[in-house]
């Protein structure tokens, strides 16, 4: 089986009446999520986000430590900024302060707020302390 271009997937969702992929392209849109190849990384993070393809965050939240800074710095702002999910702000507060690259630092410190709110306490403060300063 040749294995679909992730356009091709998102094609498949935006055509689709009730925006469903069908499990073939699911698994598809995994392999891409696992591979090494950076537009193909980038456009599948879009896609899972876009799409809210919720049970391939874990896997996309993987390419937070990749080698690649704009593969970081894409990941970092769909989990946070878009998808406004609060599991992901410890090491977006991590990614603020320690991160080699600086567009990673500022992407993260920028979606930090759209989270805040939904953090537990303790780190909320430590969160609202490091924007103060920052």
């Amino acid at each position: 089986m040749k294995l679909k271009s992730v356009k091709k997937i998102r094609d498949e969702w935006c055509d689709s009446d009730d925006e469903n992929i069908s499990k073939e392209s699911l698994e598809m849109l995994k392999h891409h999520l696992e591979g090494t190849d950076v537009d193909n990384l980038c456009e599948a993070i879009s896609l899972v986000t876009d799409a809210r393809i919720m049970q391939f965050v874990p896997l996309m939240a993987k390419h937070l430590t990749n080698e690649w800074s704009i593969v970081r710095e894409f990941t970092i702002g769909k989990l946070l900024g878009l998808l406004k999910l609060p599991e992901y702000a410890e090491i977006g507060l991590k990614m603020a302060q320690e991160d080699e690259s600086s567009g990673v630092r500022c992407l993260a410190a920028t979606h930090l707020g759209d989270v805040l709110d939904k953090t537990p306490e303790n780190l909320r403060h430590i969160i609202a302390s490091y924007m103060y300063d920052v």
